[in-house]
């Protein structure tokens, strides 16, 4: 009779396997990989994005591209609409760039408000943020932007926003940061009003080192709408 094994978090099962994996490097036997069985090894990556997105963000964040794209935004000033709890903007932060972050806390059932914020964010729908500060934005920061899987009113959110942006600040800049056309962000007539920018070498060198989770192809991107 096979004994009851303690379900450990996702944290904990994959501190478990780098210890066994670092015992098998020093030609030691592991104790015990009764932890979990293969058959959750399926899951297992998935399960570690959903953590990742629950208490982070959508996008690996990460110091290496963020303070690349620190160093190209500079002194501009920069809104993040969508900014879930806050991690993109707080590493920008950490990298001296001005940036506000907002977002409508719709989206409770994947990501953690209640587990604390990174960096204070303004409950605003994106519609509302760029209005109110649209003015005074050089660059408009979407993340992940809800796509063709969400409902009406969500998957036109970057293209209202953008919209409303150009509006405010004709001469404005959109950092995007999910897939392209037919992925999961943002909608067809998000890139059907912008244009993409790929002559900026000093953008590139962020985008160069985005990365992005196994079967999911999102990118750094540098735009502006037509």
């Amino acid at each position: 009779m096979s004994r009851k094994r303690k379900k450990l978090s996702v944290c904990d099962t994959l501190a478990a396997i780098l210890v066994n994996l670092w015992a098998t490097e020093k030609k030691q036997v592991p104790a015990s990989w009764n932890f979990f069985n293969h058959t959750e090894l399926d899951d297992l990556l998935h399960s570690v994005r959903n953590e990742f997105i629950r208490n982070g963000s959508y996008a690996l964040v990460a110091h290496d591209w963020v303070s690349k794209l620190a160093a190209w935004i500079g002194d501009r000033r920069c809104l993040e609409v969508g900014a879930g709890r806050g991690m993109l903007a707080k590493a920008l932060k950490n990298c001296g760039v001005d940036v506000r972050a907002t977002d409508s806390r719709s989206w409770k059932f994947l990501c953690d408000f209640d587990g604390g914020m990174w960096t204070p964010v303004e409950k605003k729908t994106a519609l509302q943020a760029v209005k109110n500060y649209g003015k005074d934005t050089d660059i408009l920061i979407l993340c992940w932007p809800p796509g063709r899987n969400a409902k009406k009113q969500e998957r036109e959110m970057a293209t209202r926003a953008a919209a409303a942006f150009k509006k405010k600040n004709p001469n404005g800049l959109i950092v995007y940061i999910g897939e392209l056309r037919d992925g999961c962000t943002a909608d067809d007539t998000f890139f059907d009003a912008v244009q993409f920018i790929d002559t900026d070498r000093k953008f590139n060198a962020a985008s160069r080192l985005f990365c992005n989770w196994y079967s999911i192809w999102d990118g750094l991107y540098l735009a502006r709408v037509m």
